[in-house]
């Protein structure tokens, strides 16, 4: 009797969806808009596209100013900040010589969280849970008031774990810029974080390393420092910086913002260096390359771009890189709006109604050749895959909750969801009885906190190793909270020496000797200022 043969595949269309666009891009035609508004100007660049290449670039800016307004009694009055956003919004698009056919603004970086975050390999269904869990530790944000993108990247080589890019911000400052829009009469294509933006521009032209990571510099009109670090268009980490306060020696704050971050970097990624810093951003950037340069030791470039024969400066990096938008293949590409559609959800793409039958169309070629490689490849290792399942049903079947997603895996994402699912499991039997040290943990908090200072969120977290000894590779204790004394100035004092607290502390630094500052900023409640931070200890 001969054997019966049963065939059972998933068909994945992000390869199908990434080949269309890959190929509108190609046809890309028309007039873009890149929209960035800082504290004191707005500025518009104007991107001719013919056939996917740019053709001309044009730049318009305008101030925002504080000056009052005489009325017909008399008076005068200094209209609020949104208005006068409008008006300058309404100047800036009056006279253009075309419309733009698609229209870009970014968020500022201060107000969005960008995140870099690697987690084991995991089934497509368990993506979001996984990933909305993780979240949780690195968004400052009230979770009913947050808008969270994802894209998950999967490292060639590497069946055991998956790179996530993980962007946030707030569902009122989203809601904010594009009521300010709308009242400009303008109509919004797309709204992303200005890191992807600035990403973009280098990554176009040319200017990032092509062996190591660049550090990307920007300093916004307002002093508000983004450094971020990338390497083949992925933000691997996004830092915001307020240099307000850094009128003396700031030189050597930049200088030592970037040796922070760049040490961070080489520390969590190990082996990877920064082999380039781009300045770009309204600052007066004269020696500051050079000054740089001498004390990291790496090439340092003000980023200004001559595209097309015409020269625009570092200071637009910004909006000249919205305005490229489909010229540059990004690995990661969030957006809070899309083809004039808001999104609240966590999504990773979004596919035009217009483009569905194209992609119909492409699917249905890939399953053809999806069956043939099937049938003509190495069907005989069916005994090593009917292995994997059943060891993975001899594991799932002690978990609560049992996926069926394996049974529609190749052969290699199997014999790697095994290994990470029999370690997982080994780790959890191991460690369930034996975490008695965070009780130890609390208590010492308890003891060391100070008056002033309140915790919000604490998330305790142990990183799983790579044996089955059920010992943490990496443990983390993420404590988010807030600082307030009726002398404001003393409120950042008291964040300060509660980390120099932590660090000195002989117990805490027993389990967690390394500790770290992360985000810092000033909130309003009730007509009175807090200081709302973020700490994380790790071993």
């Amino acid at each position: 009797m001969p054997k019966k043969l049963e065939l059972k595949f998933d068909i994945n269309l992000d390869g199908a969806i990434e080949g269309i666009r890959a190929i509108s891009y190609r046809f890309k035609s028309g007039r873009q808009a890149g929209l960035y508004i800082d504290d004191k100007r707005i500025s518009l660049v104007l991107a001719d596209i013919s056939a996917g290449k740019l053709k001309s670039v044009k730049e318009k800016s305008v101030d925002l100013i504080d000056a009052p307004q005489d009325n017909a009694d008399g008076t005068s009055t200094i209209k609020n900040r949104d208005d006068r956003t409008i008006e300058a919004l309404k100047r800036l698009f009056e006279g253009l010589d075309a419309k733009p056919s698609c229209i870009s603004l970014a968020i500022p970086d201060r107000d969005a969280v960008v995140r870099f975050m690697k987690l084991p390999r995991l089934p497509k269904s368990e993506w979001a849970q996984a990933i909305s869990f993780e979240s949780k530790r690195y968004i400052p944000f009230e979770e009913k008031d947050t808008s969270i993108f994802h894209k998950v990247i999967l490292p060639k080589g590497d069946l055991s774990s998956m790179n996530v890019v993980l962007v946030a911000a707030k569902k009122s400052s989203i809601d904010r810029l594009i009521h300010i829009i709308e009242r400009a009469g303008i109509d919004l294509n797309v709204l992303e974080v200005a890191s992807f933006s600035i990403i973009r521009l280098y990554a176009f032209s040319g200017q990032m390393d092509k062996e190591a990571a660049t550090a990307i510099v920007h300093i916004g009109a307002d002093k508000d420092m983004s450094v971020i670090i990338t390497n083949a268009t992925v933000p691997y980490i996004t830092r915001d910086v307020s240099l307000k306060e850094k009128e003396v020696g700031l030189a050597e704050s930049i200088i030592g913002e970037i040796r922070r971050t760049s040490i961070y970097y080489s520390r969590e990624f190990s082996g990877q260096f920064i082999g380039k810093v781009i300045l770009c951003g309204e600052a007066d950037f004269t020696g500051l390359d050079d000054a740089i340069s001498k004390e990291l030791k790496v090439p340092v470039v003000i980023g200004d771009v001559k595209p097309a024969g015409a020269g625009l400066s570092a200071r637009l990096a910004v909006p000249f890189g919205l305005s490229l938008k489909g010229l540059v293949k990004m690995e990661a590409e969030p957006q809070f709006i899309q083809g004039k559609k808001k999104i609240f959800a966590a999504k990773e793409t979004l596919v035009d109604e217009v483009n569905r039958p194209l992609i119909a169309t492409v699917s249905a070629i890939q399953a053809a050749i999806f069956f043939l490689v099937i049938f003509f490849s190495h069907s005989l290792s069916g005994k090593e895959a009917k292995l994997f399942k059943s060891r993975l049903d001899t594991i799932y079947a002690q978990r609560p909750a049992i996926s069926d997603a394996y049974y529609k895996m190749s052969e290699e994402e199997l014999a790697a969801t095994v290994k990470a699912e029999e370690f997982r499991f080994s780790y959890l039997r191991n460690v369930t009885g034996n975490r008695i040290y965070w009780s130890e943990i609390m208590s010492v908090l308890a003891r060391l906190t100070p008056k002033g200072l309140w915790f919000s969120k604490i998330i305790a977290s142990d990183i799983m190793a790579t044996d089955t000894s059920g010992k943490p590779f990496s443990r983390s204790f993420v404590l988010d909270g807030t600082a307030y004394s009726e002398d404001k100035q003393k409120q950042m004092q008291v964040v300060n020496e509660f980390l120099e607290i932590l660090k000195r502390d002989g117990r805490f630094g027993k389990l967690f000797p390394r500790v770290e500052l992360g985000t810092v900023y000033g909130e309003s409640v009730d007509n009175d200022r807090i200081t709302k931070f973020g700490i994380k200890c790790y071993n």
